[in-house]
């Protein structure tokens, strides 16, 4: 089965090293679509299938709790299941963003090792 991942960042490079970790994953069949922020994210998910979402943050423009709160909100795509990837946040933040529906919380330094797991886990809940 052929599926495809969102990878949310403002900067081009942490979306290569992203796109790089993912495809070391072993995680076969994934193709990889990128936006620089939360309002291009929106506007690729209206005309591009979309089964799941790596996310950051901190970006101009829309944020990751404004993208994911919008995006949670739609109707055709609150079930997308949404990783955030992120260097800096607390308990707090933290807890807002699983009460609007995130899958997970990995930090953006993970291994292959480590996001094969949680990729494979999303991608099978997602249909």
């Amino acid at each position: 089965m052929h599926h495809s991942c969102l990878v949310v960042d403002d900067s081009k490079p942490m979306r290569t090293a992203i796109r790089r970790t993912i495809l070391r994953t072993g995680v076969n069949d994934l193709k990889i679509i990128e936006a620089k922020d939360g309002k291009e994210a929106l506007c690729l998910i209206e005309s591009t299938p979309i089964d799941l979402i790596i996310t950051d943050y901190n970006m101009p423009q829309m944020d990751g709790l404004e993208f994911i709160t919008i995006l949670k909100g739609k109707t055709g795509y609150k079930d997308i299941p949404v990783l955030l990837m992120t260097g800096e946040i607390n308990e707090t933040r933290l807890d807002k963003f699983k009460h609007i529906g995130i899958a997970a919380h990995i930090p953006k330094d993970i291994t292959p090792e480590a996001l094969k797991p949680i990729l494979s886990s999303a991608l099978n809940k997602s249909g």
